[in-house]
C-alpha cells in the first residue's frame, strides 16, 4: 500500500532522484492501472494481440516506504535510487511525500511533446509565452519568433527555458491550461497519482506538486525515447530563429543538467 502524505514542504526543499538505466525487456503490460472498466483485467487477461497481460507494475520498481542504504541524503527532503534493470529500489527516503517539482516538471512536458507533437512543426511564439514572472529562466525566444518544435525542446531541456515550455504547451494543446490537463491525464496513466500539474514549466504554484516516486514513473517512461536521451546528453546546441520582422538569428544553449 502506498504511503501518501499531502503535506507540501517548502519550495527550497531538495528533491533528488536517480535512475539506473540498463536494458530491460518489456512484456505486454496494462497501460492504465486505474482503468477498471478495461475487460483485460483478470488472472488470464490477454491483449488484443493475444499476449498474456502482466500486472501494471510488472516492470516497475515498487516500494511502500523507506529503503535504507549506505547513502548520505541528509540534505534532501526526498530521494530515491531505482534500478530499472532489476526492478528494485536501492534507496528510498520519503519517496511518496508530496513536494514541489520545480523544473523537473519539464520532463513530463517533453514526454507529452514527443508523444503528441510533430518535431518538425514551426512554432510561432506568442506574447503570452514570453510573459513570465520576474527572475524566471528564459531561453531567449521573443514574441513573434518562428522556431522549430525540436529546437524549442532543446531550449527547454538543456537551458530550462520557461518561455520555451510555455510555447511548447500552447503549440501542442492550444493553451497551457489544456496542456496541463493532458499532463495530468498522462501522469495518471503512468500510475503517478500523487502528482498534479498546472503549468508546463514548473514555476511555483501551490497546486503544482509531485513525489519522487511519481517522477521516477514519468522519467522511466520518457527515457525509453531516444530523442529525449539525445537531448539530455547534448552539451551545446544552436537553434536558428526567424524573427517577427523576417530576419534570422541564432540562439546558443549549453547544457545545465548535471
Amino acid at each position: 500500500m502506498r504511503c501518501i502524505n499531502k503535506k507540501i514542504r517548502g519550495v527550497s526543499a531538495a528533491l533528488f532522484m536517480t535512475v539506473l538505466l540498463a536494458g530491460c525487456g518489456q512484456s505486454a503490460v496494462l497501460t492504465d492501472a486505474y482503468d477498471f472498466d478495461n475487460p483485460a483485467y483478470g488472472p488470464s487477461a490477454t491483449s488484443d494481440a493475444g499476449e498474456e497481460l502482466q500486472p501494471f507494475a510488472a516492470n516497475l520498481c515498487v516500494t511502500a516506504g523507506d529503503v535504507d542504504a549506505d547513502i548520505d541524503m541528509s540534505q534532501a527532503e526526498s530521494a530515491g535510487l531505482f534500478n530499472i534493470n532489476g526492478q528494485d529500489v536501492r534507496y528510498a527516503k520519503n519517496v511518496h511525500e508530496v513536494l514541489y517539482p520545480a523544473s523537473i516538471t519539464k520532463i513530463m512536458t517533453t514526454l507529452i511533446a514527443l508523444e503528441q507533437g510533430n518535431l518538425d512543426d514551426v512554432v510561432t511564439v506568442s506574447e503570452n509565452a514570453v510573459t513570465l514572472e520576474a527572475g524566471a529562466q528564459k531561453s531567449g525566444i521573443k514574441a513573434g519568433d518562428q522556431i522549430v518544435l525540436r529546437d524549442l525542446l532543446y531550449g527547454m531541456i538543456m537551458w530550462s527555458g520557461n518561455d520555451a515550455a510555455k510555447a511548447v504547451a500552447e503549440h501542442i494543446a492550444g493553451s497551457e491550461e489544456e496542456f496541463a490537463n493532458r499532463m495530468n491525464q498522462r501522469a495518471r496513466e503512468l500510475g503517478a497519482v500523487d502528482t498534479h500539474f498546472v503549468n508546463a514549466s514548473g514555476l511555483h504554484d501551490d497546486n503544482h506538486y509531485s513525489t519522487v516516486y511519481d517522477l521516477y514513473l514519468i522519467f522511466q517512461k520518457v527515457t525509453q525515447n531516444e530523442t529525449f536521451l539525445d537531448m539530455m546528453q547534448t552539451k551545446e546546441y544552436t537553434a536558428t530563429v526567424t524573427s517577427a520582422d523576417g530576419s534570422t538569428r541564432e540562439i546558443n544553449w549549453k547544457n545545465t543538467n548535471h
